[in-house]
């Protein structure tokens, strides 16, 4: 009995922290406006911001990173009209052409003539001063990774697509969703037409069925880890 009572209580505990609303275009946009395309920093700011895209593409090698570690990983940057990841990857590029070639891909000069590699808290404090100003969800840097997965969903990628993307496995990036579900803000929501919507959920479950994972497993192991 024991045991029961310590089970149920896991699988009713919520998170401890708050759930991380994800970057949508709304900031995206903000942040095309607010940034000054003549100062080197912000065009890296910028690129940064845009690396996680959606099909004319640039596609670079990076020796480390966060999931592969020392295998390293690709960057794939894909061109669209109104955010283009590519245009933003040229002037960033061109803005900085000074920093030497070893150094960091969004590295940019500094006022002293001098360069620095882009830091994560100071890529943050640039894009939320500009948020903040127009009161825009808070932001945390793993933002990006669900923003970019969710309008991608939402602009019909298939899940197979955006997984090999984000660099995920099947099971994973399930998982995943069923977390993503619950993070899509209400102004992303009202962006699409809830048949759009209800399409997006019968693709994951599709997806699901075409990788052979079972609905019980993937609750286990997302209540495992609240």
């Amino acid at each position: 009995m024991v045991h029961i009572k310590t089970a149920a209580a896991k699988r009713g505990a919520h998170p401890s922290h708050p759930k991380r609303r994800p970057v949508t275009l709304e900031h995206l946009f903000a942040l095309c406006e607010g940034l000054r395309m003549s100062n080197a920093f912000d065009v890296a700011v910028w690129a940064v911001a845009l690396h996680f895209g959606g099909a004319e593409s640039a596609q670079f090698h990076i020796p480390w990173a966060k999931m592969e570690h020392q295998e390293g990983a690709d960057l794939i940057f894909t061109s669209r009209e109104d955010l283009c990841p590519v245009e933003a990857l040229c002037a960033h590029l061109k803005s900085n052409k000074d920093v030497p070639d070893n150094a960091p891909l969004f590295a940019f000069k500094t006022s002293d003539s001098s360069w620095a590699p882009m830091t994560k808290e100071w890529f943050l404090d640039r894009c939320r001063k500009i948020w903040e100003l127009l009161n825009l969800d808070f932001i945390h840097g793993h933002s990006f990774r669900p923003g970019g997965a969710t309008e991608l969903l939402l602009a019909g990628v298939p899940p197979e697509t955006v997984a090999k993307q984000g660099h995920w496995k099947s099971l994973a990036f399930l998982i995943y969703w069923r977390k993503l579900e619950d993070l899509i803000p209400a102004m992303i929501m009202k962006s699409y037409n809830p048949t759009h919507i209800a399409e997006l959920k019968n693709s994951f479950e599709q997806f699901r069925i075409r990788h052979l994972l079972a609905c019980i497993h993937i609750h286990r192991i997302m209540y495992s880890h609240c």
